[in-house]
Parts: C-alpha cells; structure tokens; sequence
C-alpha cells in the first residue's frame, strides 16, 4: 500500500548469518504467486524456488518447507525428473522437478554473470 510505501513486512522463519530467526524484516523482495514446476516448462537460465530434502511424499509437506531461488543450471537429466541448479550463495544442487515452483509474479531475471 502507499501507507507502507510498497514493502511488506515479513518474518524470517530460518535464521541467516545476516538475519536471527524471528526477526521481522521490511522488504521490496517478495514473491506474490508461483506454481508447482511442469518439465515442459523448465529452461536453462529461469529463477525458480526449490526446497531440498528427500523426495517429499504429500503435497502438506511441501507447503510447510522452506523455499529458497536458484537459477537454472542444466535440464540434461530431466528425463530423471532432475535438474541442475545454482543457489542464493552460488553452491549447486540437483534437485527432483517435485520440489521445483516457477514463480509467477513478480517475473525474475536470472542475475547476469561477470
């Protein structure tokens, strides 16, 4: 709203070495919507959110994990419903296509490589 001038004011569920758990933060950088990820919608170089762990079994246990973005690394073991992908502090995963969202709203670019 113009009242809180575009931010939202979110709580850290997972403490960082930047934020303690608990903490209340004000921020821009929210996403408003996603959707479970297809494969045929996958692309080398797409922001998605992706969850670790083993190969969730409900959809409640993916509802109550933590979400985090990656970058789209490679899609060559797709066919094995995994894909490769790049974290937040740049440390690489394969990840099953399961715990993958693509996310709707905002729109993100993938940051460009230096």
């Amino acid at each position: 709203s113009d009242e809180t001038k575009g931010e939202y004011q979110v709580v850290s569920l997972v403490g960082t070495s930047d934020v303690a758990e608990g903490t209340k933060i004000w921020t821009k950088d929210v996403i408003l919507k996603s959707h479970p990820a297809k494969k045929e919608e996958l692309q080398v170089g797409m922001v998605v959110l992706y969850t670790g762990g083993d190969i969730v079994k409900n959809d409640e246990e993916l509802k109550s994990s933590t979400w985090r973005r990656g970058v789209l690394l490679s899609t060559d073991e797709l066919y094995k419903d995994v894909v490769a992908l790049k974290g937040l502090w740049q440390e690489t995963y394969k990840i099953n296509v399961r715990h993958l969202r693509i996310i709707d709203d905002p729109i993100i670019e993938a940051p460009k490589e230096k």
